[in-house]
């Protein structure tokens, strides 16, 4: 039998390569996100080689741009498995030539959009991967898993803009099921429809189904705008912190106590950036951020992320907790399917609106950091 003869590989196509692996498949577009020093000509050029020395293969994902030209994606072949092994990278033989039904190869990539475009302080695990480390079964709906700056775990799954009731069903299932293996969730939603089957899947009670809590975080999110998260800060609660600064200067209110201010001898005190005044208001187990809106004091939640724990904790809050705590609610919502989880509620829950502009600037303002701090390690 004819041995092969592997030639040495370059460390920007071994990388690629690696990259396929650990993926499974990526498009050319998230590939350049990946390796954006390098000009889309350069990396056209490294994966024309890489495809007529059999290393890697290319399709295009039929149906990705409507009517246009689909995705051209890529993944690995046992040629290019054994081209790795030759070059001193020993991995799995079963990562290459992986058979991909074209509405799996959709949501792998659909999750490899999140796992790509999140920054150097998340840890990113694919979905065989989150299967592995978690015991997980096979045929599990979980696409991957997001450890963010903060060392928070999160199973992780995307939602397509249109899912049907019997998926949506299985991932809540499974959410409730493993909720002691993974604490924690975030759902990534493409489409609108998508996030209200989701939400008024999980928020409705029947006689074989309960309301979908788990006691830790559950995040459901839009699609882009967790991409977008992902990609600028560090963690979810980096986000909610800078949201919430940029809120107080909008809106004119003062930050009393917040969940990442300052703690001496068991007291809570004040943030330091905004109002000096020692917080007075009882310790609430999940609200920990008290404002001071309007000459009066409230606990203050971002429901933007629509997190069912938050939600829960909402629609629990009562008159009586109102005297016991001594404070409302003001919560901050940016779009109606947010705000309808505050209908059934008294007069003790006040909402504010948050500008998709407002949620731009912040995004912005971080990128600019990130931009800068960077900057200013290559000097």
């Amino acid at each position: 039998m004819q041995q092969t003869i592997f030639k040495q590989l370059s460390d920007k196509k071994i990388s690629i390569m690696l990259d396929l692996c650990k993926f499974r498949v990526l498009t050319t577009e998230q590939l350049m996100h990946r390796h954006s020093s390098n000009s889309v000509a350069y990396l056209n050029k490294v994966l024309t080689q890489l495809r007529k020395a059999s290393l890697i293969r290319s399709a295009t994902q039929t149906g990705s741009r409507g009517k246009k030209k689909g995705h051209s994606f890529h993944a690995i072949t046992m040629r290019g498995i054994g081209a790795l092994h030759h070059n001193g990278h020993f991995v799995d033989e079963s990562f290459a030539d992986n058979y991909l039904s074209e509405q799996l190869r959709y949501y792998v990539l659909s999750a490899n959009d999140i796992l790509m475009s999140a920054n150097d302080s998340w840890q990113v695990l694919d979905s065989r991967a989150t299967k592995k480390v978690f015991n997980l079964g096979s045929r599990t709906q979980i696409q991957g898993a997001l450890t963010d700056g903060n060392k928070e775990s999160y199973g992780m799954y995307v939602l397509s803009e249109a899912p049907v009731t019997q998926t949506i069903g299985k991932i809540q299932s499974e959410i409730m099921e493993r909720a002691g293996t993974i604490k924690n969730y975030v759902v990534f939603g493409k489409g609108k429809k998508g996030l209200e089957s989701f939400m008024e899947i999980a928020m409705t009670k029947t006689t074989t189904r309960d309301f979908l809590y788990t006691g830790y975080a559950l995040k459901v999110l839009p699609f882009k705008l967790g991409q977008e998260l992902v990609k600028t800060f560090d963690s979810f609660s980096a986000w909610e912190q800078a949201l919430l600064e940029h809120l107080a200067k909008e809106k004119g209110f003062k930050i009393i106590q917040s969940e990442w201010s300052v703690r001496k001898d068991g007291e809570r005190l004040a943030d330091g950036l905004t109002d000096t005044t020692r917080a007075t208001v009882p310790e609430h187990p999940l609200f920990k951020t008290i404002v001071e809106y309007d000459g009066q004091h409230y606990f203050y939640v971002n429901l933007i992320d629509l997190d069912l724990k938050k939600i829960r904790a909402i629609q629990t809050y009562s008159e009586a907790d109102t005297r016991r705590y001594g404070v409302n609610m003001l919560v901050g919502t940016s779009m109606k399917l947010q705000e309808q989880f505050l209908t059934i509620k008294k007069n003790f829950i006040t909402h504010i609106r948050i500008s998709p502009s407002s949620i731009l600037d912040v995004m912005q303002q971080a990128h600019n950091k990130r931009a800068l701090v960077k900057e200013s390690l290559h000097e």
